[in-house]
């Protein structure tokens, strides 16, 4: 016999659900475009006063739960006291996919960053303002995770217009800035993901009010989306930087000049994950390292690595060649049983270093557990190098001219924690070994081959 109440209860069931979903609808509307909002704000403030003792205002925040797209008004961080803006923007946008939900991993439809704006200063020698910022982010070093793995995320179309970094260099008394700065990213991403990609890459702006442009050239119509950017400078002077490090070098450089010519290409196969590709080649030329004093160190005329075709977001380099060139090192064990070189790359003495306390064993051990950066270079070569080494404590002294080596097929596995060689050949050695202060020179009749 039929319930005659069946009915009945069935629509009160489907009534108390249509209220319920309602309901849910309702608060998530409410909660997505009042309370959220709100509560970021609120957070960021407390954020930057006790994480990162300044002052932050943000004007409004805009976020709409049903398109995910979120949207910063008037951002801006105030220095130390209060002493004046160092960072700020219009707006920030960011667009979510609902492909995050399913896939459990951050995937980002666009960025968007109108006229952002940066204020730094170097205040002496190897200080900046934001010494005090860099350090509170950072905090303590976290110990690694046992079986960590890469973090999973898609960052596509990506945009800042209008930016400007102001640099005031109080030590020389200039100022250098960088203004109409434009970039654009077709993505950044570690999984697949098929989400439209619009933007072509671009690096443009004035520099001290020359223009400098870099743009990229995208292949709409190939199967696998593909765009490449083009970097290519010649003759940097590295020395010219070396007094703008954050630290007080223990060391002088007279020269170094770096050539770069790289190709970054963008590519997005289809049901695969995308990757950034980067070939080319670099080159160190003019290298000479010597002591505060003037003695020298090292001299290196070139080094030239040539890149084959390196996966950033896959974490594996390939490098085709490395050719050192009349490489000449002074190596120098001092009394305290340090190598010079210890002593001339210690950041510590100029107040920013400070010591790393190595990890406990347990603890390397989970840190090469999980995945890591795969490094294989064809081929390594030497030519012409000369190696000198003196013990202060034992007054020995040891040197090595007229070398050439060369190393086939080299594959580190840092995940692993792995080195393997295929071969190693030296053609020539031009050698001495002397015992007492002062060493003889060598005999160019006497080599050893190995």
């Amino acid at each position: 016999m039929a319930n005659p109440l069946a009915p009945f209860l069935a629509r009160r069931i489907v009534r108390n659900t249509l209220i319920t979903l309602v309901t849910l609808v309702v608060l998530y509307t409410v909660f997505g475009f009042f309370i959220l909002p709100r509560i970021v704000i609120s957070q960021a403030h407390d954020f930057a006063a006790q994480k990162l003792h300044r002052t932050l205002t943000i004007d409004k925040v805009d976020f709409n739960p049903y398109t995910l797209r979120a949207t910063i008004h008037g951002f801006k961080l105030m220095e130390a006291q209060d002493a004046g803006t160092f960072a700020s923007f219009d707006t920030l946008t960011v667009k979510l996919s609902w492909g995050s939900l399913f896939r459990l991993a951050p995937i980002v439809q666009q960025v968007q960053l109108q006229k952002p704006e940066v204020h730094l200063a170097r205040v002496d020698a190897h200080h900046y303002n934001f010494d005090q910022l860099a350090a509170e982010l950072a905090g303590p070093p976290k110990p690694p995770e046992k079986d960590a793995k890469p973090a999973q995320f898609s960052v596509y179309n990506i945009e800042i217009d209008d930016g400007r970094i102001e640099f005031d260099d109080k030590p020389k008394g200039a100022k250098h800035v960088i203004s109409e700065f434009k970039l654009g990213l077709p993505f950044i991403s570690s999984l697949p993901s098929q989400e439209e990609v619009f933007v072509e890459p671009l690096l443009a702006a004035k520099i001290n009010g020359a223009p400098f442009r870099l743009a990229g050239k995208a292949l709409p119509y190939a199967e696998t989306r593909e765009a490449t950017l083009d970097v290519n400078l010649d003759d940097i002077d590295l020395a010219h930087y070396l007094e703008y490090l954050p630290f007080e070098p223990q060391f002088k450089l007279p020269s170094a000049r770096l050539d770069v010519h790289l190709r970054a290409s963008f590519k997005q196969p289809k049901d695969h994950a995308p990757a950034l590709l980067l070939s080319g080649d670099a080159a160190l030329k003019s290298l000479q390292v010597t002591e505060p004093g003037g003695k020298p160190v090292l001299t290196l005329p070139e080094l030239a690595v040539k890149l084959g075709k390196s996966d950033i977001f896959d974490q594996r380099i390939d490098i085709a060649h490395v050719a050192l060139t009349g490489l000449t090192l002074d190596l120098v064990k001092e009394h305290d049983g340090r190598l010079n070189l210890q002593r001339l790359l210690d950041t510590s003495k100029g107040g920013a270093g400070k010591e790393e306390t190595a990890a406990p064993p347990e603890k390397k051990a989970a840190a090469s557990s999980g995945p890591g950066l795969q490094l294989a270079i064809d081929k390594f070569t030497i030519q012409g190098a000369g190696l000198h080494y003196q013990d202060e404590a034992k007054t020995t002294q040891a040197a090595l001219d007229k070398f050439d080596l060369t190393v086939h097929q080299t594959r580190v596995d840092l995940g692993k924690r792995t080195v393997a060689i295929a071969a190693i050949d030296s053609n020539s050695a031009d050698t001495m070994l002397g015992l007492g202060k002062h060493a003889p020179a060598a005999d160019a009749s006497d080599k050893a081959k190995p």
